[in-house]
């Protein structure tokens, strides 16, 4: 078995205890993965069908204090009209690294969208207006990403977290017949 089952991974899990909780949230235990403070916001929408064969194709890196900004219009599988794509990475205010900022202690556990669903808790102009902020909030030029994230009709975000690729049960086990 390979598990590429997610950050509250099943799999590993049974490695690690020889069983799997019914209840992801309580999976994670000592092996949990710890939250970097670093997001990634998504902005999607499909390009028009005439762009499918358009040559050459461009991309957009900015490189910001504080944030990364990529660009791009990209495959969408057979037969299907290409992506276009704002992805913009940041530091999340609440967090100075891994570590909650002392004015947000109290604050709530971060929810994240691990199974990469389109973001229907927070209105598409919410999540529009979040990322456009972070474009100004870290100085980030570019007329045509703005123009881009408010094209776009999908919004995703997620957190990035650090996992411990090591294992006192090792990485195998043995499966009773």
């Amino acid at each position: 078995i390979v598990g590429c089952d997610g950050i509250k991974s099943a799999v590993k899990e049974y490695i690690e205890k020889g069983k799997v909780s019914k209840d992801a949230s309580k999976r994670e235990g000592t092996a949990a993965a710890l939250y970097s403070g670093i997001r990634i916001g998504y902005a999607v929408t499909d390009a028009d069908r005439s762009e499918s064969n358009r040559e050459p194709r461009t991309v957009k890196q900015v490189f910001a204090d504080g944030a990364y900004i990529f660009k791009g219009t990209f495959g969408n599988g057979k037969n299907r009209p290409p992506c276009n794509c704002v992805f913009v990475t940041s530091l999340d205010n609440n967090f100075n690294g891994p570590f909650k900022r002392k004015e947000f202690v109290t604050a709530s556990a971060i929810a994240e969208n691990s199974d990469w669903s389109q973001d229907e808790k927070k209105p598409k102009e919410e999540s529009r207006q979040r990322m456009v902020q972070q474009l100004s909030t870290n100085n980030i030029p570019g007329d045509d990403v703005v123009a881009a994230i408010e094209d776009s009709d999908r919004f995703f975000e997620l957190g990035v977290y650090f996992h411990n690729p090591l294992s006192l049960s090792g990485w195998s086990k043995n499966i009773p017949s």
